[in-house]
């Protein structure tokens, strides 16, 4: 077979090897397996420490892919698909770039395989809500839309089956964007930065700068959509104002830019290439909270870039509601409203979450891995908010000291602090600290603890939790 001169362009990839077999390697496997002997001269899948179950490898092997077990890469390659999960520092990521021609992300494998009508989003937080919304929007609008990437299926899975004129919305991740040199989004979001992934990146900077990344390849006529309320997005906003992009400015307040989108008496309003759009009342939003405001607006300047009608924009944004264990309401047991918010993985995002209540409303648990990440605003918050807070897993020792020297600063409402070996006891304490009238509100402000296998066990115990005291109390067996 004939290697084209210039690989990208003509879509030739030689020998290709795939690191990681997650869902991501798996789908990028699954994928370049279909295009050995025309496009793939080679497809090696290195599957690290993890390996794939039997059928899963004979479905691979039939498909002419050739599996390692273990990290060690060895022999040349024209391209590698790194997935996200391999950090840049470990030594199965280093072999493979000795032994690569090129590295790359799964999604810039998609959009070098069709690069049509993409958008973008990226951030700490907030990303699968603007996605998922502006893919309500874009459906709403009549027009054809798919949301992939992070929370959702692998882009290149999606590609097989994307129509023509069909938007992707994209969710991608710090780890992505580093390893995706032509991605181009007509439009770019970024929702916001706080602290997270220093046990990747080792640095707040080396975070900011792996976001940023997203809009590596604007041009003048596509428009970054950037929240103007945190100090690593208003340096990125900078950058962007420095090279001459277009960019529209959201937060909390009119910034006064050309292109803005922000709340202002309690209306959603965008403005953009000289049209005006008042939008819906905060209210109105079933998403609570200050941080699902600014989501709605980035979600909704989007729509409007893409001259969506204001009238869709806004039954798409009334209809829409919470998913996926962000602030989802788990109905009220003994006078006590439960909230799972079990995606809070970072202590900005809990302490977002914290803040929708007033000052003795509240009764948190906190916790989790520890991944040492900076919870001082956390605690004062928390602190000047809640009356009790219970915290499992290895976050409680130094969580518990943190609220115990949050709770002595003037205001502060917190009396109860309790240290759980586990969800399920730190669930029961925390229950024994409300009264009727609270809230109970799980919002970790870490990674998920090691008795959990991810987030989304960690929000489905507390679920069942919840009905389990439903249950005793129509029983008249509730002990609280």
């Amino acid at each position: 077979m004939k290697k084209p001169k210039d690989m990208v362009n003509n879509k030739y990839y030689g020998k290709v090897c795939i690191l990681g077999c997650g869902m991501t390697g798996l789908a990028a496997a699954t994928y370049l397996s279909g295009l050995i002997g025309q496009r793939v001269e080679a497809l090696t899948l290195y599957t690290g420490r993890a390996k794939p179950d039997g059928k899963t490898v004979e479905l691979l092997e039939q498909a002419g892919v050739k599996l390692i077990y273990g990290e060690e890469v060895q022999g040349r390659f024209d391209l590698c698909i790194a997935s996200p999960g391999i950090p840049f520092w470990s030594e199965f990521y280093k072999s493979a770039l000795q032994c690569s021609r090129e590295l790359i992300s799964e999604p810039e494998l998609a959009f070098r395989e069709n690069s049509d009508r993409w958008i973008g989003v990226t951030g700490t937080s907030g990303k699968t809500t603007v996605v998922s919304l502006l893919t309500s929007i874009i459906r709403r609008s009549g027009q054809k839309a798919v949301p992939a990437g992070n929370e959702w299926y692998p882009i290149v899975s999606e590609k097989a089956s994307r129509t023509a004129g069909e938007w992707l919305i994209a969710e991608l991740s710090h780890s992505q964007l580093i390893n995706s040199p032509m991605l181009h989004p007509k439009i770019a979001v970024l929702t916001n930065i706080s602290e997270d992934h220093q046990d990747w990146h080792r640095s707040m900077s080396s975070y900011a700068k792996a976001k940023e990344h997203i809009f590596s390849n604007l041009e003048k006529r596509d428009l970054a959509i950037v929240c103007s309320d945190d100090p690593y997005c208003r340096e990125i906003l900078k950058h962007l104002n420095d090279a001459g992009l277009r960019v529209c400015f959201v937060g909390k307040k009119d910034w006064g830019r050309e292109n803005a989108a922000f709340v202002e008496n309690g209306w959603l309003k965008v403005r953009l290439n000289g049209h005006s759009h008042d939008l819906i009342h905060s209210s109105e939003l079933m998403l609570p909270g200050e941080c699902n405001q600014i989501d709605a607006l980035a979600a909704a300047a989007a729509a409007c870039e893409l001259e969506i009608q204001d009238e869709d924009i806004r039954t798409a944004l009334k209809e829409f509601q919470p998913f996926g264990h962000r602030n989802v309401p788990c109905g009220k047991a003994c006078g006590i409203s439960f909230v799972d918010n079990a995606k809070s993985g970072n202590p900005a995002k809990a302490e977002a979450a914290i803040r929708m209540y007033s000052p003795g409303q509240l009764v948190l648990i906190a916790g989790g891995k520890d991944a040492g990440m900076d919870i001082r605003s956390l605690t004062v918050t928390a602190a000047a908010i809640c009356t009790g807070v219970a915290i499992f897993g290895p976050a409680g020792p130094r969580y518990s000291e943190g609220f115990r020297e949050a709770s002595k600063k003037e205001g502060a409402v917190l009396k109860d602090i309790f240290p759980a070996a586990s969800l399920e006891e730190a669930f029961h304490a925390a229950v024994k600290m409300a009264s009727p009238g609270q809230t109970i509100l799980l919002s970790p402000g870490d990674k998920w603890a090691p008795e959990f296998k991810s987030v989304y066990e960690e929000g489905e115990l507390f679920e069942q939790l919840v009905e389990q005291l439903k249950i005793k109390e129509r029983n008249g067996t509730d002990q609280r």
